[in-house]
C-alpha cells in the first residue's frame, strides 16, 4: 500500500487573509463591543505575520481584544497590548483616540509597529491628496478623488484615522479608497453620502 498526497497545500494569498482577519475583527469584536455597550473609542488591531492554525486561537484572541476595549473605554487613548505572539506571528491593539467609535486592522504583511502604520498611513494619504489638490486647483465643479491602496500593511479603514489630520481634503466633495477591489468613504462634504453608506456597511 502507498500513500499518495495529492495536489499541494498552497497558503493563502495576503488579500484573503486579510479579508477574513477584517471579518473576524468587524464580526466576533467590533460587533460585539457595540452590542454590550463598551466600544467607546477608535481602536487598530495588527496583525505581523498570518497566524497559523488562527480557527484555534481565534476565540483566545477575541476574548483579550474585549477585554482591552472593554479596560480603556473610559480613556482617551491607551498604549498597544500584546494580544498574541508565536514567533513572529504577534497581534497586537492600540486604542487611537476616541473621537469615533470602531475597530479597524493593520497588516499582516511585514512586522512594522502600531505607531509606524499609522505614522505612515497618514504621510501617504496626504501626500496623495495634496498632489491631486495642485493640479486640479483651477476645476471649479464638485471633486470626487478615487485612491488605489497599494500599502500591503494597511487597509482602507486604517486610513480613517488620518481624516482629522488632513486639511486639504476640503478641497474635495468626497474621497474614496479602494482596497482588494473594496471602495472606502474617507469624506465627504455631504451628510447623505456619509449616512447613507454607514448604512450599507
Amino acid at each position: 500500500m502507498q500513500r499518495v498526497d495529492v495536489g499541494i497545500k498552497e497558503p493563502l494569498p495576503i488579500g484573503k487573509i486579510q479579508d477574513e482577519l477584517k471579518k473576524f475583527i468587524q464580526d466576533k469584536v467590533e460587533s460585539v463591543a457595540l452590542h454590550y455597550g463598551y466600544l467607546n473609542g477608535l481602536y487598530l488591531v495588527t496583525f505581523w505575520k498570518p497566524i497559523d492554525s488562527f480557527t484555534k486561537v481565534k476565540t483566545i484572541i477575541q476574548n483579550k481584544l474585549l477585554t482591552y476595549i472593554q479596560a480603556t473605554q473610559g480613556l482617551t487613548k491607551a498604549p498597544s497590548k500584546l494580544i498574541y505572539e508565536c514567533g513572529r506571528q504577534i497581534c497586537k491593539i492600540t486604542k487611537v483616540h476616541d473621537k469615533e467609535n470602531s475597530v479597524l486592522m493593520a497588516g499582516p504583511g511585514g512586522s512594522k509597529f502600531n505607531c509606524q502604520i499609522l505614522a505612515e498611513a497618514c504621510q501617504l494619504l496626504n501626500k496623495s491628496i495634496q498632489e491631486k489638490e495642485d493640479k486640479i486647483t483651477n476645476i471649479s465643479c464638485p471633486k470626487v478623488l478615487l485612491l488605489h491602496n497599494k500599502d500591503i500593511f494597511c487597509t482602507a479603514e486604517t486610513y480613517k484615522t488620518c481624516i482629522s489630520s488632513i486639511s486639504s481634503l476640503v478641497s474635495f466633495h468626497t474621497v474614496f479608497i479602494v482596497d482588494n477591489s473594496k471602495g472606502v468613504l474617507l469624506y465627504s462634504q455631504d451628510p447623505k453620502w456619509v449616512s447613507g453608506l454607514s448604512d450599507t456597511n
